[in-house]
This record gives C-alpha cells, sequence and structure tokens, in this order.
C-alpha cells in the first residue's frame, strides 16, 4: 500500500480492496478488519492498540473484497506529522495477515473557516 495524505480537519474516506496474488478479489465476509495508526511504531510488549492515534474497525464486507475507513473531523485534527499505519485482517480461521503498511500523513491546511 501506499502512504496516505490526510489534510488536517478534513473528512476523508480511505478504500482498501483486499486481493490474492492473481489480483482477484478475496470474499472477506466475516472477516474484521483493522485500520490502525500510531505515533510511532510500538514495541513487541505492547498488547493492544489502547495507545494508537486512530483505529477504525471493519466487519462487513463480501466477495467484492472491498473494505471502506471513514475519518471525520475530529479523527484528522491531530497534529501535523508523519505517522505509521498498517492495515490487518482476521478471517474466519483466526488467521491474522497484515496486508498493507506505511506512512500516514497529516499535512496542516491553509483554510481555517467553519
Amino acid at each position: 500500500m501506499d502512504d496516505i495524505n490526510i489534510i488536517r480537519g478534513d473528512t476523508e474516506t480511505i478504500t482498501v480492496t483486499f486481493t490474492d496474488s492473481s489480483s482477484v478479489a478475496i470474499d472477506i465476509t466475516g472477516y474484521t478488519v483493522w485500520f490502525t495508526v500510531r505515533r510511532s511504531v510500538p514495541a513487541t510488549t505492547v498488547s493492544d492498540d489502547t495507545d494508537a492515534l486512530l483505529s477504525k474497525e471493519f466487519t462487513t464486507g463480501g466477495a467484492t473484497g472491498i473494505a471502506t475507513f471513514t475519518f471525520s473531523i475530529a479523527d484528522t485534527t491531530q497534529d501535523v506529522n508523519r505517522y505509521y499505519y498498517d492495515v490487518q485482517y482476521k478471517d474466519g480461521s483466526n488467521n491474522i495477515v497484515t496486508v498493507g503498511v506505511g506512512y500516514f500523513n497529516i499535512t496542516s491546511d491553509i483554510t481555517r473557516s467553519s
């Protein structure tokens, strides 16, 4: 996956399509999918996501392999910075697979009207 660039204070939607090695959509029916953003890569002793900057969970989907995550204004009103993200899923057999990692960049907005 690519780095993600967000403007501070904007509503953003990120769509992730899960495919196999032949680029065919994976049926994610019954899967749990997580999108997590952190200030830094966690130490190996971290056992949950309670300290994540942002964490979204997606629990519905289907044969299209598409999960959509919406970030609200409150979600994106963070310090302008470069953060880290990953996307993982847990399938029906309880296998956990990381499908993407990268930088989650929040850049400064220019307009401050509301």
